[in-house]
């Protein structure tokens, strides 16, 4: 089975769309196919992105995924950011 999973490290006062992502994703799934399973993540900090990605890596080494980040980046374009303001530089990935 496929794994469409969902990482959303979001302001507190952002819509929460990858939430709303994966409960639409979620509901068509146990209703059409069936043929994916659909994961929901949330960081708050770097150590909890770091942590999730690790866990995503080690728990997946052997399946098919899509990774869906759903972030805000800074604005001088270097890198991710996390609702603390804390920031993922590029060169990570």
């Amino acid at each position: 089975m496929k794994k469409i999973i969902i990482l959303e490290s979001l302001f507190d006062n952002n819509p929460k769309i990858g939430k709303d992502l994966y409960e639409k994703l979620l509901l068509k799934e146990r209703v059409r196919t069936g043929k994916y399973e659909i994961q929901y993540l949330e960081a708050k900090t770097v150590s909890d992105f770091a942590r999730e990605m690790s866990q995503i890596a080690v728990d997946n080494q052997d399946r098919d995924i899509m990774l869906h980040l759903v972030m805000h980046g800074f604005s001088d374009k270097t890198g991710l950011a996390t609702p603390l303001g804390q920031q993922i530089p590029w060169n990570v990935f």
